[in-house]
């Protein structure tokens, strides 16, 4: 899966209130963000795989832990319904003191083609 691809599935469980790395400033509630943390290449006993396992942190904020919540639930349902086995984990929840909003995040790991992770 690449972030394009990424995007669009994000984007399906709250269409226009995904962003990339940072909600722009006054983004109203509920929205995700998410960015690539890590990229690791895969290698066998007979050298390079030639995919990489990417993971993404996900992110969702809301006004209310229910919110958030439902947010990750719905990209959950659309991870689950995806080709190439994406995983799902770490789920945090977390309370926001300074802007009061509730935030629970997630890993998505998915892997891609070498010709894939340029993109």
């Amino acid at each position: 899966m690449t972030g394009d691809e990424l995007f669009a599935l994000l984007d399906q469980a709250l269409p226009g209130r995904v962003f990339k790395a940072l909600a722009p400033q006054g983004t109203a509630e509920p929205y995700v963000i998410y960015a690539l943390t890590s990229g690791m290449p895969r290698n066998t006993m007979c050298g390079n795989a030639h995919c990489t396992q990417m993971s993404y942190r996900v992110d969702s904020y809301a006004k209310t832990q229910r919110d958030a919540f439902a947010a990750i639930d719905a990209i959950g349902v659309l991870v689950d319904a995806c080709e190439g086995d994406p995983l799902i984990e770490n789920r945090q929840d977390m309370y926001e003191q300074d802007t009061r909003i509730h935030r629970v995040s997630v890993v998505l790991s998915t892997w891609q083609l070498d010709d894939e992770v340029l993109k």
